[in-house]
């Protein structure tokens, strides 16, 4: 019985320390169950991080990338900016540079202008009479048939002057009348105001037929013919210059005179050749015709004078118009530069925001990864 009961008490014990043993397996399993389920929702919350984290890194690649091909079309904008604003700034130099010439041009023509106004002035004072001319003149509001100054009332062609007023003589400071009656009232005028003399041309009065004079050499002219007036007044000029041939030079005149006995010769500069007779030497005083033929040219260049400011002036407004525009063309020019510029900065701003964003995410990622692995 003793045994028996050793026996059972052994038993009971074993049972005793089997229920023991099984109860403390039973809670290590549920310890462990328990610590596995922490672990699982640490890992799942973990994996939770770790994508989110890559998606910020994707989602900041992906913006980063954007922005740089934005940055490469802007590059590329800029260079065609900067190549707008040099063409710009180029054509605002040209402008200034046009304004300025058309500036030295109008002050250039403003002096001319002047100059021929200066000269004209002058010689219109040395145009004035102070001879018997000059109160015959004076006198066609009483006096009628007075046409004017003959150097007033023709054209001789350009420097033949000097010759048309030798060969006329005292007639080429003449004053022109329309008749005899005319001439005889202005001689009597002259006489009864003691007012001086004056050579007197009565127009209409001699034959401008040149058919009886010899006929000239190729290249010769008679002095008639150059020569531009009134017929009537130029009627009256080629009988004072009858039979009167212009030359270029003294030796020219010469061997028209000893040609032909019946002309006369007169050179360029003024010398005077008959059969016998010579008349030559330095230039004197200048005669009404050369002052006269002096006003025409000083009038010409005076209206050529004017039509060179009115040119000048146009040019100024015009250059003034393309240096306005090329001004605005590089301010605009300079303002989308401007504008391209502060976008640069904003964007390089961005990307280096994005560049910490992706360092950062891509770095909690891999510490996320290291901790789940």
């Amino acid at each position: 019985l003793a045994s028996e009961d050793a026996r059972l008490h052994a038993a009971t014990r074993a049972v005793a320390d089997r229920r023991e043993g099984l109860a403390r397996i039973a809670g290590q399993v549920a310890a462990a169950k328990s610590r596995l389920e922490a672990r699982s929702a640490e890992i799942e919350r973990l994996d939770e991080r770790l994508a989110e984290a890559r998606d910020r890194a994707d989602q900041a690649a992906l913006e980063f990338t954007a922005l740089e091909g934005q940055v490469a079309g802007m590059d590329a904008g800029e260079l065609g900016l900067d190549s707008e604003h040099d063409q710009a700034a180029s054509a605002l130099a040209t402008a200034e540079k046009e304004l300025e010439n058309a500036k030295l041009e109008e002050q250039e023509a403003e002096r001319e202008r002047a100059g021929a106004i200066a000269r004209l002035e002058a010689l219109e004072q040395g145009m004035a009479r102070r001879d018997g001319g000059a109160a015959v003149l004076a006198a066609t509001d009483t006096m009628s048939g007075i046409l004017g100054s003959v150097a007033a009332l023709m054209q001789i062609e350009s420097g033949w002057e000097s010759a048309i007023a030798a060969a006329l003589g005292s007639a080429a400071d003449a004053i022109a009348v329309s008749s005899t009656d005319a001439a005889e009232n202005a001689v009597r005028m002259l006489r009864r105001d003691d007012a001086g003399r004056a050579a007197l041309v009565v127009v209409g009065q001699n034959s401008s037929d040149q058919s009886q004079w010899p006929t000239l050499a190729g290249g010769q002219r008679y002095a008639i013919d150059l020569i531009s007036c009134d017929p009537e007044l130029q009627t009256s000029l080629a009988g004072i210059l009858q039979r009167v041939v212009v030359t270029d030079s003294l030796e020219a005149a010469r061997q028209v005179v000893t040609g032909n006995r019946e002309l006369r010769a007169v050179t360029r500069d003024g010398d005077l050749v008959g059969h016998g007779f010579v008349q030559g030497g330095s230039q004197g005083t200048q005669s009404l015709v050369e002052i006269q033929a002096a006003i025409d040219e000083a009038r010409v260049k005076l209206e050529a004078s004017a039509h060179r400011i009115d040119r000048a002036k146009f040019s100024v407004v015009g250059a003034t118009q393309s240096q306005e525009a090329a001004m605005v063309l590089v301010s605009n020019s300079l303002e989308r530069l401007h504008e391209s510029d502060a976008s640069m900065a904003a964007i390089a701003v961005q990307l280096g925001s994005l560049q910490s964003v992706v360092r950062s995410a891509t770095g909690e990622a891999d510490r996320v990864a290291a901790a789940i692995a």
